[in-house]
């Protein structure tokens, strides 16, 4: 657990800098962090502490986030590590229910709180997770554009699951959140929508995950204590689960991991969060 935790963190790019032009969405290859055109992106991030008990990045009670973030670019940074709260993915009342001002006064921080509410008066009365993301609404993206949505999201990454329309065959991928489209899945009855095409799974490991008009929309199952983990079964009934291909970042089918006691295992390549 204690790995898993200290893996789950959010890379943020401080996009308004200036002198950055680097193209979204970022991926993988081999051992090096690329641009959408290919080129190495070279970061150097600083580390913003966000895991600790009032599940807030830290600071804000002092300063308003502004005046950090352009001193974070004034040291040289295009990158904030800011540290996750794996609590946020595990409970969900704790994530949707209780707001940043409840957090504080929970603790008997009640100076922290009222210093968030000079500084950055706006997210006082968000949830939790909405302070994270800086929205009004835990289920909404917005901005020009865009329409409201739920979003599947990937924790460990901070990407979200999307149409990848590249091929002949739409399939999934992971992609900036700003780029997701409109989902929806409703867990009682499994069936996940992305922008009224519904995910259909392979029978074979290791394939990707495609997306269909609706006459084979496949059944996916919240397995796992966290319930993030989306299984499916086969024709030939084997257990699978949406998994990363991280050479792409397309989303493929998988054996489950980690739903056995096993304290070395790693399941966050398989986490996706329903928001």
């Amino acid at each position: 657990m204690a790995r898993s935790i200290c893996l789950c963190i959010f890379l943020l790019f401080i996009t308004w800098i200036p002198i950055l032009s680097t193209s979204f969405p970022l991926s993988t290859k081999t051992r090096w962090i690329v641009d959408e055109k290919g080129q190495r992106v070279k970061l150097a991030c600083v580390n913003w502490p966000a895991h600790l008990q009032p599940a807030v990045a830290e600071g804000l009670s002092k300063q308003p986030l502004d005046s950090i973030s352009k001193k974070i670019v004034s040291m040289g940074f295009n990158c904030v590590r800011l540290t996750w709260p794996l609590d946020l993915m595990t409970n969900d009342t704790l994530a949707r229910k209780i707001t940043v001002k409840q957090s504080f006064e929970s603790l008997n921080l009640f100076d922290d709180a009222l210093g968030i509410q000079i500084h950055n008066p706006k997210i006082l009365n968000l949830p939790i997770f909405n302070a994270f993301q800086g929205s009004p609404s835990l289920s909404k993206i917005s901005g020009p554009g865009l329409q409201e949505k739920k979003i599947i999201l990937h924790p460990h990454i901070g990407l979200c699951v999307t149409n990848n329309h590249s091929g002949n065959v739409p399939t999934l991928r992971l992609e900036l959140c700003t780029k997701s489209e409109p989902s929806t899945f409703n867990p009682k009855e499994g069936i996940l929508w992305i922008n009224k095409m519904c995910v259909e799974t392979p029978d074979v490991a290791g394939q990707k995950v495609k997306l269909g008009v609706g006459t084979k929309c496949s059944k996916l199952g919240q397995i796992s204590a966290t319930k993030m983990h989306l299984s499916f079964k086969t024709s030939n009934g084997l257990l699978l689960c949406l998994d990363v291909d991280e050479r792409d970042n397309s989303i493929v089918a998988n054996p489950c991991k980690c739903l056995t006691k096993d304290a070395l295992c790693d399941p966050a390549s398989q986490w996706f969060k329903v928001l």
